[in-house]
């Protein structure tokens, strides 16, 4: 799988910030770019058949739409075509039959400052 994610996103998936001991205190888990790609599985890729799982209808996985943290299964995404708007994090429930992307309020660049704080 080939991802063509911005320079900026990627550098901002390098951060790691996920790597003190009190990241084990977090309820999620958060994609740095050495593993990007298996935070895909199930959403833009079908872990199975290695399928494109992407498309333009309404419901469907978006192109544009990249995984960066899980919560129990529900997928915390950005829209790669947003990065002048410092990339808003959605979410969306997983096992409904269709994606629907809701806003979770904050930017990606806001909750890696957050996260950065909290574990400083």
């Amino acid at each position: 799988m080939v991802l063509n994610i911005p320079l900026d996103l990627r550098e901002l998936l390098d951060r790691s910030v996920l790597c003190s001991p009190a990241a084990a205190y977090i309820p999620f888990s958060l994609a740095n770019i050495a593993d990007i790609e298996s935070y895909q599985l199930g959403y833009r890729i079908d872990g199975l058949a290695g399928e494109d799982l992407t498309g333009w209808e309404e419901g469907e996985w978006l192109p544009s739409w990249l995984v960066i943290g899980q919560w129990d299964g529900d997928p915390y995404f950005v829209d790669m075509t947003e990065g002048e708007a410092d990339y808003p994090i959605y979410t969306s429930v997983h096992g409904e039959g269709s994606w629907e992307a809701e806003e979770f309020g904050c930017t990606f660049v806001e909750w890696i400052r957050t996260l950065e704080c909290l574990l400083v």
